[in-house]
């Protein structure tokens, strides 16, 4: 269904609910009827309750997804026009009006909003009024036109730093529909006091579905989708440590039955109960598209290849490189100097592994204590055409390991990004850059 579609469907929908203030209508001097006929009968609800010239309520009417907010909020103003200004009788006018305007009906009379004067409420209920408008229209928008993310982990370094604030649009590729409706608001998979306890219910479960969006998925975008094998995780690890990964070193049995015991965050952690997360609580990662569906892809000696062509590698890429040094170490200001901040010391005291740039490699090996740098290459490695999309990872990250998705685990597309950790030595300045336009 094409974003055009979808824009016309949803305000003719807006007759179902309306279909019940029949009785209102006729209250307010208008024809009954007028309730059934689409998106006149959005004409006559905004001129009964007082709305129709002003433009933001039009405009918000036809805005994809807003829109159902917009429903909502004209059903509660309905109800004030027959005096129910009550915080239950709002909350029954937009969850249930097909059960309030029918029973309602028979006693009120219309109060024309521009002519009447309203009762004046109380400090607590306009805070509170507030407060629940705040929360609802941040839901909506969270679910269904942009969300704020964070880089948990440096895989896409220097284009995304560890710490970056992310502007993330669900509309380019279209939001996807919720699979667990029943869950805590503005957190993901676990409650914002808990490291372990779910933060939805799966008493409801719905079936996987993508609204229309305003482009496709293209080549190099960045973006965000649910890590595959994200699905199954041990409670007390979460997405620190790969469930797939402990039942390869200690076996499916043991991970099940809880056996498993290793270090986390300094000290003994025994592994828990095995959890499946649904689609839309998996984990989010934020990586780079290189392979489309139908593609072949290579990896040759660290170089990525699409259809026997060189892929687009970002400024300052970065790769491991080893390091040889002839007085065991490197100072922190080198480190600093080159913005270097990941990397190890093998088991030879002169030699590291560095994870840098090309022009980063160039100006070390320029430096008296530095003998050779070496880049570092992972095994080449040969995908054939799928129906699956490929996210460019590094050689040793996490997501590397299941080099694959399919499309409705793609959340949304990178739109801006707030970077929020300056290089060493660089007084922090908040420094925000557009990728792509909202």
């Amino acid at each position: 269904m094409s974003l055009i579609v979808f824009i016309l469907i949803v305000p003719a929908l807006f007759t179902i609910p309306f279909a019940f203030c029949w009785k209102q209508f006729e209250a307010a001097g208008q024809k009954g009827y007028y309730s059934l006929i689409p998106y006149y009968n959005i004409y006559i609800m905004l001129k009964i309750i007082g709305k129709q010239k002003k433009f933001w309520w039009w405009f918000f009417i036809v805005f994809p997804y807003i829109n159902i907010f917009m429903l909502l909020l004209m059903l509660v103003e309905l109800g004030k026009c027959f005096g129910r200004f009550k915080v239950w009788e709002e909350g029954m006018a937009a969850l249930l009006p097909f059960i309030f305007f029918p029973i309602i009906a028979k006693n009120d009379k219309y109060q024309d909003p521009l002519t009447t004067k309203r009762p004046k409420k109380s400090t607590a209920r306009e805070w509170f009024d507030a407060i629940v408008f705040a929360v609802v229209a941040a839901l909506i928008i969270r679910t269904y036109v942009f969300e704020m993310f964070t880089i948990p982990t440096s895989s896409m370094e220097k284009s995304l730093c560890v710490g970056d604030y992310l502007v993330v649009s669900k509309i380019h590729y279209g939001p996807k529909g919720q699979n667990t409706p029943l869950s805590f608001p503005f957190v993901h998979n676990t409650l914002p006091w808990s490291k372990t306890k779910k933060s939805y219910l799966e008493w409801i479960k719905l079936p996987y579905h993508r609204y229309p969006g305003v482009s496709t998925m293209k080549r190099y975008d960045p973006i965000v989708f649910n890590y595959p094998a994200g699905d199954t995780v041990c409670e007390n690890y979460q997405s620190s440590i790969s469930y797939y990964d402990l039942v390869r070193e200690f076996g499916r049995e043991a991970v099940w039955s809880g056996k498993v015991s290793i270090p986390l965050n300094g000290q003994m952690t025994p592994s828990g109960k095995v959890i499946a997360h649904p689609v839309d609580k998996r984990e989010n990662y934020v990586k780079r598209l290189i392979g489309m569906p139908g593609d072949s892809l290579q990896i040759i000696n660290g170089v990525v290849y699409i259809n026997g062509e060189k892929a687009f590698e970002p400024e300052n890429m970065q790769h491991n490189y080893t390091v040889v040094t002839t007085n065991g170490g490197i100072n922190k200001q080198t480190l600093d100097k080159y913005e270097i901040t990941e990397g190890y010391r093998t088991d030879d005291p002169n030699t590291f592994v560095l994870n840098i740039s090309a022009k980063v490699a160039d100006e070390l090996i320029k430096l008296p204590y530095i003998t050779s740098v070496m880049r570092s290459f992972p095994r080449s490695a040969e995908t054939a055409g799928s129906d699956r999309l490929l996210p460019f990872s590094r050689p040793k990250c996490r997501r590397a390991r299941k080099p694959s998705i399919s499309a409705r685990m793609i959340l949304r597309i990178i739109t801006s990004f707030f970077m929020t950790r300056p290089p060493s030595g660089v007084s922090c300045v908040a420094l925000f850059s557009i990728l792509r336009y909202f």
